[in-house]
């Protein structure tokens, strides 16, 4: 069974808490430490889904064009720095200034 995901406005402490919980009923036998490694990078993981879902994954089946391509910001996953997007350079190719880590496009501004 997959693990859960995070709900809208779950904090990291509620969801860690509810997935550590269902992954030791689906596995019992799993190691603690195994559990609450996958229950934190499932927590982690989730801004990646919510950066995909914005962005969308093309123009779709009759859907209508996304513009004109790319994302409006670039975001460090390490540090969590975000600058506006230079639509000539690809955010993946963008170092953060912060960290020196490599940064992904998103179209949803980071809350302040």
């Amino acid at each position: 069974m997959p693990l859960p995901t995070p709900r809208k406005g779950e904090e990291q402490s509620h969801f860690v808490s509810r997935c550590i919980a269902f992954e030791k009923e689906a596995s019992p036998g799993r190691p603690e430490d195994q559990v609450q490694a996958m229950c934190y990078e499932a927590w982690r993981n989730r801004e990646i889904g919510q950066m995909r879902q914005a962005l969308g994954e093309g123009q779709g089946q009759g859907g209508p064009r996304q513009g004109i391509g790319g994302a409006k910001y670039c975001r460090c996953l390490k540090c969590g720095y975000e600058m506006e997007h230079n639509r000539n350079t690809p955010c993946q190719e963008t170092k953060c200034p912060k960290c020196g880590s490599s940064m992904i496009g998103t179209n949803i501004k980071k809350a302040s």
